[in-house]
C-alpha cells in the first residue's frame, strides 16, 4: 500500500517512499467568483474535504509567510473518500480540493483546473509504503519495493 499517512500500528512497517507538492485548486469560474490571495482566507471557502482513516481531513497545512507551517481547519459541504470525486466536484465549481500537483495534470493541462495559491506557499507531503511486518520479507516484495523506489526517483520531477 502507498499513502500519505504513516499507520500508528505497530504490525505494519512503513518505509519512506517518496515526497510531493500538494496544492487547492479550484475552477476558474469559482476563482472568478470567489478569489483567494492566501491560504487563510480558505477558512471562507466551500472546500471539499476527504475522509482519510476513519475521520475527515479538514485540516490543510500551508507555509505561513514566514516559512512555517500553517494549519487552517477548513469547510465545506462535500466529504467525499477519495480524491477522484472530489476533483470532479472541483472541476464543477462546487469547491476547493486540496490535492497533489501530479494527481491534477490533466486538468491543470485542460484548464479544467487552476492553482489557487503560490505553490512556494504549499506544502510537500511523505508518501510511505506500507505492508505488514514479517519475520522475513519476501524476496519478490523486497524486490518489488526496491523496484517502485527506484521508478519513482525516476519521476521525481513530476511530483515536486
Amino acid at each position: 500500500l502507498i499513502s500519505p499517512f504513516k499507520p500508528q500500528n505497530e504490525n505494519l512497517i512503513a518505509r519512506p517512499f517518496t515526497r510531493f507538492r500538494t496544492g487547492v485548486f479550484a475552477s476558474p469560474d469559482y476563482l472568478a467568483q470567489h478569489p483567494i490571495a492566501e491560504p487563510e482566507a480558505l477558512v471562507d471557502h466551500e472546500c471539499i474535504t476527504l475522509r482519510m482513516l476513519g475521520g475527515s481531513d479538514n485540516i490543510w497545512t500551508f507555509k505561513s509567510k514566514n516559512g512555517e507551517p500553517l494549519n487552517l481547519t477548513v469547510k465545506g459541504g462535500f466529504v467525499c473518500d477519495n480524491t477522484l470525486p472530489a476533483v470532479e466536484l472541483a472541476k464543477l465549481g462546487m469547491g476547493i480540493v486540496y490535492a497533489p500537483y501530479y494527481s491534477l495534470a490533466t486538468e491543470l493541462a485542460a484548464g479544467q483546473l487552476v492553482p489557487c495559491l503560490k505553490k512556494e506557499r504549499c506544502i510537500d507531503l511523505q508518501a510511505w509504503l506500507i505492508f505488514q511486518r514479517r519475520d522475513i520479507l519476501p524476496l519478490r516484495v523486497q524486490a518489488l519495493l526496491d523496484g517502485l523506489s527506484a521508478h519513482i526517483k525516476n519521476l521525481s520531477h513530476l511530483l515536486l
